[in-house]
């Protein structure tokens, strides 16, 4: 292998990790979200709603939409969050399951 495919490899591995979708990197946008559409959903047995959010794709944000996901036994579903440092701008935490015994410390 030679110094340029790897360097041209190595970028490409860089990239790919940047964009993947619902990575929390640390990246940090000076664009704030629009503010989070109401979404109307009814409570399902069994099923726990998982809040739309707005995604960073690239140059501006675009809407994904909420949804139904099956309850996982023991675990409880937090929706992720646009989080503002003053010093450099807004940063997405994505949602994720949380042990229930974790939350009743």
């Amino acid at each position: 292998m030679n110094k340029f495919t790897f360097i041209k490899g190595s970028l490409l591995a860089a990239f790919i990790l940047a964009a993947a979708p619902g990575a929390d990197a640390g990246v940090y946008i000076r664009i704030q979200p629009p503010d989070v559409r109401v979404e109307r959903h009814d409570e399902r047995r069994g099923y726990v709603w998982q809040s739309g959010y707005w995604r960073w794709r690239g140059q501006r944000h675009q809407w994904v939409a909420g949804h139904y996901a099956r309850q996982k036994r023991g675990q409880r579903w937090t929706d992720g969050r646009w989080d503002h440092r003053e010093d450099r701008g807004y940063t997405w935490t994505g949602g994720r399951w949380e042990s229930e015994r974790q939350n009743r410390r």
